[in-house]
């Protein structure tokens, strides 16, 4: 379901590394990160390293910045940003 919602949301052709660290943020945080989002309003545009960026907003509870969840989006914006170059073939949605 988590890879379901980020196949509906980004429209553009995504590297491995990306699809995977979008369908975790889905997958932990929900589908918003996704759709209706700055990330998804990025992501479409084509500013793809913008969109991994936005995954380090996404690490609030009741307004208090909680660390396991700031470690959890660090790896996952290493993960967004490590295949990002040129040759990477994409995954196209």
């Amino acid at each position: 379901e988590a890879l379901d919602q980020v196949l509906k949301c980004i429209k553009v052709p995504l590297t491995p590394g990306q699809l995977a660290a979008f369908t975790d943020a889905v997958y932990n945080v929900g589908p918003r990160v996704v759709c209706e989002s700055t990330l998804q309003k990025k992501a479409n545009a084509g500013d793809l390293m913008g969109a991994c960026d936005e995954l380090g907003r996404w690490v609030y509870v009741k307004g208090k910045v909680v660390g396991g969840l700031q470690r959890r989006r660090a790896e996952e914006i290493r993960l967004c940003k490590s295949d990002a170059d040129a040759s990477t073939p994409r995954i196209s949605p």
